[in-house]
């Protein structure tokens, strides 16, 4: 988290709110597209970024940003600095699913760049990207209807059902390794227009047994409660209008 950025956020609440009504949250997405942009960051402290790298050999990368279409995905590091480990997309083209990076050592220069067919590596034909990530586009009534989904405050629901960590590990800790399970989770959490220009602000929380592995400002139960055990969120905006394709004809 920003050292600077101050916890304002009003306790969960139900006071004037049916505790039953999903009605806002199933409006949130009866007609989310498939174009927006997510904004993704993670709080691991010093252990726990560094026994996440002995673990898998590999760096997470904490901060990130992904730009979603019904053809494309691509995340880059909000940090030029993990550029050399970030750089992966993918493409549905022509029915079948590809895999691509883009050209250029800095994200400006990849952002600007446009691909040629030839740059699209196949992963699985009569696929799409969709068919093997969980993303907000895969949200809906038949989930929450299947997942527990319960109101909490006027704008905020949550699920603590184990089976749903998984799913919310691609949309709010993105690109994370959990194989083995380096992390357990408590809990989801998705808010509808938690502030200006955020469409939704989706949230994983780690399981007490992980706090260890978290940033200090993440373990103050009574004075910052949301921010508790907070391990990573995703905050969706420019829904329906974020644009992303730099091959020709995909």
């Amino acid at each position: 988290m920003d050292p600077g950025e101050i916890y304002d956020e009003p306790e969960d609440s139900l006071d004037g709110v049916d505790p039953e009504d999903q009605t806002p949250l199933l409006n949130a997405f009866a007609s989310f597209g498939a174009n927006y942009t997510a904004h993704s960051k993670s709080y691991f402290n010093a252990v726990g970024s560094y026994d996440y790298y002995r673990h898998y050999q590999k760096n997470y990368v904490m901060e990130k940003v992904g730009i979603f279409t019904s053809s494309a995905q691509y995340y880059y590091p909000s940090n030029e600095a993990f550029a050399p480990v970030m750089n992966q997309g993918y493409v549905n083209r022509n029915g079948n699913y590809y895999g691509f990076h883009l050209p250029g050592d800095t994200v400006a220069e990849r952002l600007a760049s446009t691909l040629s067919v030839d740059d699209l590596s196949l992963i699985e034909e009569n696929s799409s990207y969709q068919q093997h990530q969980f993303t907000a586009w895969s949200l809906g009534e038949s989930y929450f209807a299947s997942h527990a989904f319960t109101r909490v405050s006027a704008n905020k629901y949550v699920c603590t059902l184990s089976s749903s960590f998984p799913d919310f590990i691609d949309i709010a800790a993105p690109t994370l390794n959990n194989e083995g399970y380096y992390m357990t989770f408590s809990k989801v959490s998705i808010e509808i227009e938690p502030k200006e220009d955020v469409a939704l602000r989706i949230r994983l929380y780690a399981s007490s047994t992980q706090r260890g592995k978290l940033q200090d400002r993440c373990l103050d139960e009574a004075g910052k409660p949301n921010w508790y055990l907070l391990f990573s969120e995703t905050e969706i905006t420019s829904v329906g209008s974020t644009d992303f394709a730099p091959w020709p004809n995909a």
